[in-house]
Order: structure tokens, then sequence, then C-alpha cells
């Protein structure tokens, strides 16, 4: 398939991802909740601090029907809770291949630079790439982004690319046609006064552009 972020040639809207914050928030599981109703394709959990409990705790409270579609982060020497499907690796903590290509999960990683990503060996499903704009969430982080766009034409190894970084309802325009196979918000949302309407209005300006399955 073609990537996304181009005039619309399917009947989808483009592959949307939000990362957590790094700590629980109030009613977190009721706003997830509400967001995958209003569009949300993938909620990546990640908590550094999160014990397995916590982690189960808050996955009893995603309705049934979402929880294969949460990325797990930092909780993988722990019992993964039931119910997860999507497992999230950041560049240090890569499996060997033969891990990787034995897992049961569906799994991601994250790159910094073109270079990075057009390296990682077949069996992910999606990288994020990033930063793409100066964050929203760590000031000062980002600015000198060496992320150059467009992205290069081909997938390395049928593996998704997924902007990350700075991304907002101003500036998502600035990625059409740039090649990415999807976009992840966090900051934006999340202070955002109402992050389901803010996820939902970021959804409705992009439903004239192409998606890709998760």
């Amino acid at each position: 398939m073609s990537a996304i972020l181009h005039p619309r040639t399917s009947s989808k809207p483009v592959l949307v991802v939000v990362v957590s914050l790094g700590s629980f928030i109030n009613d977190e599981a009721l706003l997830i909740n509400a967001m995958f109703e209003c569009g949300l394709d993938i909620y990546h959990l990640r908590k550094h601090e999160a014990s397995a409990e916590q982690i189960n705790g808050f996955m009893q409270q995603i309705a049934p029907a979402y929880r294969d579609k949460i990325a797990v982060h930092q909780c993988h020497n722990h019992p993964i809770p039931s119910g997860v499907k999507r497992l999230h690796y950041p560049a240090r903590a890569r499996p060997p291949r033969d891990a990787l290509r034995r897992s049961p999960y569906i799994v991601s990683t994250s790159c910094h630079s073109m270079n990075e990503y057009q390296h990682l060996e077949s069996g992910w499903s999606y990288a994020f790439i990033s930063p793409i704009f100066p964050s929203i969430s760590k000031p000062g982080y980002g600015t000198d982004s060496h992320i150059d766009l467009p992205f290069p034409a081909e997938q390395a190894n049928g593996i998704k690319r997924i902007a990350l970084g700075g991304l907002k309802k101003e500036n998502l325009e600035k990625l059409v046609g740039c090649g990415a196979d999807g976009v992840a918000f966090r900051g934006a949302v999340w202070q955002a006064p109402d992050p389901v309407a803010y996820l939902g209005s970021c959804i409705s300006s992009l439903t004239h552009l192409t998606r890709c399955d998760a």
C-alpha cells in the first residue's frame, strides 16, 4: 500500500496513535476508552515507574474490545497482562533477532534517525520516527531535529513509519506527502483542556488522507 498522508485513495482514514504520559492520571482509562470510540487506533502505555500490578489494573479498566489496541512499554520482564497483544521496545532494549521473530506479540520500536530505521531487521510492525517537530511535552527536545522530510519512498523490511514529536492539529498539513505511515500524538493531546475532543478534531482533519492498517 502507498504511504499515508497523501490524498485519499482508500476508504480508511489515517493510522492514529497516542502515547501516554509517564505517570497515571485521574480517569486515564475512561479517557482512553473514549479516544478509541472517537477513532484512536493504538494507545502506547508508557509508564516508566509502573508495577506489573498497576499495568494489569489499568488494563482491566479498558473495554475488552480495545485491549488488543494497547501497546505496553517497560514491563516486558514481568508477566504480560491478559489481553495485551502489543509490546514496544526502545532502541536500547530491542530483543535479539530470533526472539523477535518468535514473539507472539505485535512489536514496535523507536528510531531517532532514518539511518537507524533503515537498518532495522524484519519482524517489527512499525517504528516511531522522531522527533519530527520540536517536542511539546519535552521543551527544547527536537529543536535541532535531523529527521528529513519527506521519508524515503520505500519502507525498510515492510516496517511502517509512525511520525512522532511535536505533532499537533496546526502542523499536520506539513506532513502531507511526507511518506509516513501514521501519526502519533503526546503533548498536544495531554495538554489540551479536553484531550478526547482535541484528538477527535485531529482525526477529523485527517479524514481526507489515506491510512495503513496497524
